[in-house]
């Protein structure tokens, strides 16, 4: 048996934010993807959340943002080939999360992204 060190989860408790992109950079990363894979990409961001404690304002420091990935060809979903490109470069984005994933006269990525 061999010790295995596991790091941290970068969603866990206790997460910094400051390692989640700028909404500018996340936007930037995933219109680059949508343009190089020929895909279309939808992406919206919404205000940080606020809430009111003891009446302070607490305001989140980060925004939620969703996005959608559609015609996605075949190859890059593995169907026809190895998908790794282009699932390594969506898991490489800090705060990204796929939620769903469809076929439906193509195939269609959709998520959640964390950007400060």
């Amino acid at each position: 048996a061999r010790d295995i060190a596991l790091s941290p989860r970068p969603d866990g408790p206790g997460t910094d934010h400051r390692a989640l992109l700028s909404v500018e950079k996340a936007s930037a990363l995933l219109y680059e993807l949508a343009q190089t894979t020929n895909t279309r990409l939808k992406l919206s961001f919404k205000k940080p959340a606020s809430k009111t404690v003891d009446k302070v304002a607490i305001t989140a420091p980060w925004q939620v943002g969703a996005f959608e990935i559609a015609d996605v060809p075949d190859i890059l979903m593995g169907v026809t080939g190895d998908a790794s490109g282009f699932f390594e470069t969506l898991s490489a984005i800090p705060g990204l999360t796929i939620s769903d994933i469809t076929f439906r006269d193509g195939w269609t990525v959709k998520g959640m992204i964390h950007a400060r």
